[in-house]
């Protein structure tokens, strides 16, 4: 087996490893929960999602039952319930401290912009900041709700002028119609007992506001994916230049940036059995 493979494998095996490491929580949450009378559904929720999840781990065979459209859109609807009830745990105070949220599994469009399939998760601090900070009056537990789909489908994706960061902007606005920014730190490091696991952590999301930052970034050469169709109706309300049409502006057309073209030729060259959105 070549190197990289053994690294490939040994990553694996850390995320799978973590992703236990989570279910451990939940149950050890839910067990408390137990004592006094109120856990019996979390746990049959949990045990509900590892039977589901089971059943959609190997798609190989099912595809004369479902296709596999479906079964991706299942699986992110899976995605987005664990992830409400953890922001409902937040909102109504029973969530611990340093408690860690498993968000969802790297979208592969973010693999356009380096980033490797790794748990993207949030800290309860996170969460803090996000729902609790400076940008708290512009965006509620319900529009963060959206996070996770909207992150598989982001408008655009730009490295951050920080080092190992990128910034998705999604196609979901905050209260005052700014579109959603979600700043990531790849390949984080995070310690759960004696392990270190690396994940992709969400530290922020907020409404950005005003249009200069748009050109600016693609100016800095900071873009690195962009939806066409969601872009050029952003830029159109904006009165601004497409994507496209700001990289001819500053001189920067040679350069290649991904698409959501790019992302249907490497959901093909994947294959459905592994990465599912």
């Amino acid at each position: 087996m070549e190197e990289n493979e053994l690294s490939a494998s040994g990553r694996a095996q850390e995320t799978a490893e973590f992703g236990v490491r989570l279910l451990n929580d939940w149950l050890d949450r839910a067990a408390r929960d137990m004592k006094d009378g109120k856990g019996a559904d979390k746990v049959k929720g949990i045990m509900d999602f590892i039977i589901r999840r089971g059943a959609y781990a190997d798609t190989t065979n099912e595809s004369e039952a479902h296709s596999q459209e479906d079964i991706r859109d299942r699986q992110l609807k899976e995605d987005e319930e664990a992830f409400a009830k953890e922001i409902d745990s937040y909102t109504d105070g029973s969530m611990p401290n340093g408690h860690v949220v498993n968000v969802m599994a790297t979208p592969l469009v973010f693999s356009l912009a380096n980033a490797e399939m790794l748990p993207m998760v949030m800290a309860k601090n996170n969460i803090a900041h996000i729902l609790d900070g400076r940008h708290s009056e512009n965006i509620d537990p319900e529009i963060l709700k959206g996070i996770p789909r909207a992150l598989t489908g982001p408008m655009m994706i730009f490295d951050s002028k920080e080092d190992e960061r990128i910034v998705a902007i999604l196609d979901i606005n905050d209260k005052s119609g700014d579109p959603i920014i979600v700043p990531i730190v790849l390949n984080a490091k995070m310690q759960k007992g004696r392990k270190v696991y690396e994940i992709n952590q969400v530290i922020n999301a907020y409404g950005k506001e005003g249009s200069g930052w748009y050109e600016n970034w693609i100016e800095d050469g900071l873009l690195r994916y962009y939806d066409t169709k969601k872009t050029d109706s952003f830029a159109k309300r904006r009165r601004l230049s497409s994507p496209a049409g700001a990289l001819r502006k500053f001189g920067l057309s040679d350069y290649r940036i991904s698409t959501e073209r790019d992302l249907v030729k490497l959901k093909k060259q994947k294959g459905n059995k592994k990465y599912y959105r």
